[in-house]
């Protein structure tokens, strides 16, 4: 984990609580995503080895338990059962996938893995349904997913996020294109601003919160 200070890189991955565990494990496809809505993103990590190896997992010495970290704003810390099931998941892990799966406002997760089935990981956290959150499917010209637009979020508080309209995120994956954001207790006063390609803006005032909304570009 490298943290960017005026432009200059750090590696703070000890600091930040990711050293230990990441570290051990054969990392695959990384998420970063918001999965109790309290607006920091925590951290899905795939795992799997790429050497045989026989240890106390599983018989498929390839296989690992994935892993879910919670963000605090301080660091991560990790979240138990490993990967954040009721039961470790015990593959070899390779691609990763977030979205809104059953659309209640809450992230999910799709892991491929190397010779099973696909795990579709539904996100049941009390605490994600009682913080707010909004969600964009943003549409260019042509009514596709406007890829490499960029969605401001500014808060009532005086926050601002950003997230980029894109589908591609870790090895081999691809996620939904539709940027979610937790708003913690947040729940009035919100402003959307598309930054479009072409350098062109839209902005929505108090847009509503715990609903998906379309923003279309017009030609």
């Amino acid at each position: 984990m490298f943290v960017n200070h005026n432009g200059v890189l750090s590696d703070s991955t000890a600091r930040l609580g990711l050293a230990a565990d990441t570290r051990t494990l054969t990392g695959w496809a990384v998420l970063f995503a918001d999965f109790n809505n309290d607006s920091l993103l925590d951290l899905y990590e795939a795992t799997g080895r790429v050497r045989w190896q026989a240890d106390q997992f599983t018989d498929d010495w390839l296989a690992e338990p994935n892993l879910l970290f919670q963000n605090t704003g301080t660091r991560f810390n990790l979240v138990e059962p490993l990967g954040g099931t009721v039961k470790p998941l015990l593959y070899s892990a390779h691609g990763a996938s977030v979205g809104d799966i059953n659309r209640d406002g809450q992230l999910d997760v799709i892991v491929v893995n190397k010779d099973a089935p696909t795990n579709v990981l539904l996100n049941t956290g009390d605490s994600g349904q009682l913080n707010n959150w909004i969600a964009f499917d943003v549409r260019d010209e042509h009514g596709a997913p406007a890829i490499g637009a960029t969605i401001q979020l500014t808060l009532k508080s005086g926050e601002v996020y950003y997230k980029s309209i894109q589908s591609s995120s870790g090895y081999a994956s691809s996620n939904s294109p539709h940027p979610h954001f937790g708003l913690g207790s947040h729940s009035e006063g919100v402003k959307a601003t598309v930054h479009w390609t072409d350098r062109s803006k839209s902005t929505l005032l108090d847009v509503s919160p715990n609903t998906l909304h379309r923003i279309g570009k017009i030609k």
